[in-house]
């Protein structure tokens, strides 16, 4: 854990409809299910008047996407070395 100090099962989010939740506590969702409500969805989180949630629903990820998503995490985790206040090291 040296160079992604996380422990990956803590960043797995449970499936529950976010945008749902919350409106139930009093904040803005928006629910998107297809690419052409993201445009109106980004209007109507940028407009509301409270903080707002985007439950972007789409296919279950396929064997390619999910490599892509894991070196989008690979980097996301190196990246984060360069974070002010933490200490770089030299390979």
């Amino acid at each position: 854990m040296s160079d992604a100090p996380q422990f990956l099962a803590s960043q797995a989010l449970p499936d529950v409809p976010y945008a749902d939740f919350a409106r139930s506590i009093g904040l803005a969702g928006v629910r998107v299910e297809k690419p052409g409500e993201v445009v109106d969805a980004w209007r109507q989180a940028l407009a509301a008047d409270r903080p707002s949630v985007i439950g972007f629903h789409t296919n279950p990820p396929s064997r390619r996407s999910h490599r892509a998503a894991m070196a989008k995490q690979g980097v996301k985790a190196k990246a984060q070395e360069f974070l002010p206040g933490r200490k770089h090291h030299q390979d």
